[in-house]
């Protein structure tokens, strides 16, 4: 009899652990469930692009740097691939990928830097954008768009094709247009410059926006000639209200204004 009461107490006993444990598990096999039901509903409903910050650009629109990226407004803030879209805007040749942040929980802000022509061209009825490398951006036909760059004159081309350096038929000038613009830039002066002619490799001048040709000689010393320019045009601007002028900083030293003659009619 004792015998047989053990094992029946061993049976109740196993019946009664399996009673306590069997609820746990399902309990929590039912929340890990409903955790990645309620998961897939967040990511689906509130975990959503509904705002896409631009940072960088100068020229190309929000719109057009979204599209460039590939990202779009409804899709899941987990399912955007930073690595993919880092390759989309970098096949961009306006374009390169800075940094992609996810402010959740539904905007993502994208910083790129702009690869936005530094000079313009015109060639054989078209207009080439050029970067500070001499780089063809683009060749337009439509040759009335409205850039603040300047527009460089008086150099021989052989060819141009998009994405390769232009090929000048000159020899020199390819280098005269690049230090012309790296100097300009580190001046913060070509916004301020509408004319870099390189005819001449040993009379290179340039024209402002206010009228005003300098003359800056050859090659040589031209970042001394460029800084010069700098210096002197915020007195020459404060000082007279006439347009235009010569100012010749060849030796890249001094800076001569010869003031414009004015017609008496």
């Amino acid at each position: 009899m004792r015998m047989r009461l053990c094992r029946k107490g061993n049976a109740m006993k196993l019946a009664r652990k399996k009673q306590t444990t069997h609820p746990g598990a399902i309990a929590t096999v039912t929340l890990l469930a409903l955790l990645c039901v309620a998961a897939l509903l967040l990511s689906r409903t509130v975990f959503v692009v509904h705002r896409i910050t631009v940072e960088g650009r100068r020229l190309l629109t929000d719109e057009e740097i979204i599209s460039a990226a590939g990202l779009s407004y409804g899709q899941s803030m987990f399912s955007v691939d930073a690595s993919e879209v880092e390759k989309r805007v970098n096949e961009h040749r306006y374009l390169d990928f800075v940094s992609l942040w996810r402010d959740f929980p539904d905007r993502l802000i994208l910083t790129v830097e702009e690869n936005t022509p530094y000079a313009t061209m015109l060639w054989m009825g078209t207009l080439i954008m050029l970067d500070k490398e001499g780089i063809v951006l683009e060749q337009m036909v439509d040759i009335d768009i409205a850039l603040n760059v300047p527009v460089i004159t008086g150099a021989q081309v052989a060819s141009v094709r998009v994405g390769q350096p232009i090929a000048f038929s000159t020899a020199g000038q390819e280098d005269a247009v690049r230090a012309l613009l790296f100097h300009a830039e580190e001046q913060g002066l070509l916004s301020d410059i509408a004319e870099l002619n390189v005819a001449d490799l040993d009379n290179l001048y340039l024209v402002t926006y206010d009228g005003l040709q300098v003359l800056l000689g050859s090659e040589t010393d031209l970042q001394k000639k460029i800084a010069a320019l700098d210096a002197v045009l915020p007195q020459l601007r404060s000082g007279y209200t006439v347009r235009g002028g010569v100012l010749d900083v060849t030796t890249g030293t001094t800076a001569d204004f010869k003031a414009p003659v004015l017609e008496i009619p």
